[in-house]
């Protein structure tokens, strides 16, 4: 409600909220609840019992958006968020490469996390099944858009070594002991 967003985000009116926490507030859906905090820059959304990405077609200035810990299943339902930087799904139930395709729907999309890094926290066992799948890191690469630039926190660029050289818009191909760095 209107009045519950007011008193989670500490403002008057919630036309003028940018950030808002409602982790842990037992949430089984965002409906159209944010509908009139169109200049929301912050929201965290984690440890809820959200089973879909839905209701955030009206948040365009959205650009932190953390769904960690919810029942969620699969990337979809970001067409609205296009200015997204960083998106937090760690603890979710996304199990296949195929439930990342939403991601395309984020041009902007830098970070982006469905998992912890090893050793990192105790909560590491509740990553998405999806992070144990041998192809999820290409697979992620091939979904989100080309700014995607961190992964569970690690570089995406260092999964793909490049194969050539590029100076002043020529392309070589690299040394041998440059390739046998590579290899």
């Amino acid at each position: 409600s209107r009045d519950a967003i007011k008193k989670a985000a500490g403002e008057y009116d919630v036309e003028v909220v940018q950030s808002l926490s409602l982790d842990g507030a037992s949430l089984r859906g965002i409906g159209t609840a944010l509908a009139d905090c169109r200049l929301l820059v912050n929201l965290r959304l984690s440890g809820n019992q959200l089973a879909r990405i839905e209701g955030l077609e009206h948040l365009p200035k959205l650009q932190r958006l953390d769904l960690s810990h919810n029942r969620i299943k699969r990337i979809e339902a970001l067409e609205g968020v296009g200015g997204l930087l960083c998106l937090d799904l760690r603890g979710n139930q996304i199990e296949s490469t195929g439930d990342l395709g939403g991601l395309s729907a984020c041009p902007q999309l830098s970070h982006l996390y469905l998992r912890f890094l090893a050793g990192s926290t105790p909560q590491e066992v509740a990553a998405n099944p999806v992070c144990v799948d041998p192809s999820y890191r290409p697979a992620v690469a091939q979904a989100a858009s080309e700014t995607l630039a961190f992964l569970d926190g690690e570089s995406i660029k260092s999964d793909n070594p490049p194969l050539y050289i590029e100076r002043k818009e020529k392309r070589s191909f690299p040394t041998k002991q440059l390739a046998r760095s590579l290899a």
